[in-house]
């Protein structure tokens, strides 16, 4: 039996967007289990993405400070699926 769920993300200033669909092949499925299969979820889009990161969040800088600043060169870096899981399981247990 396959389960499936769809994802929502509430960003403050932005509102609710859809986040990834995550499938699951198992009639129950564990908290451990869903947030491991929705950071692997990020993980890959971060790694598969061309170009740098999007600046999300409620500031974003002046144009005379763009300009001074100069084109971003950030390339991103891949990040390791399991040391993800690993500090995103490790937040919950400490309930950060």
């Amino acid at each position: 039996m396959t389960v499936v769920l769809n994802t929502l993300d509430q960003v403050p200033g932005i509102g609710t967007i859809e986040g990834p669909r995550l499938t699951f092949e198992a009639r129950a499925v564990s908290a451990r289990g869903i947030v491991r299969a929705r950071v692997a979820a990020e993980v890959e889009r971060h790694n598969s993405a061309d170009g740098p990161p999007r600046l999300v969040g409620w500031a974003t800088p002046a144009e005379p400070e763009r300009t001074l600043n100069g084109p971003r060169r950030e390339r991103r870096r891949p990040l390791d699926t399991e040391r993800q899981i690993d500090v995103a399981l490790e937040a919950l247990r400490k309930r950060l």
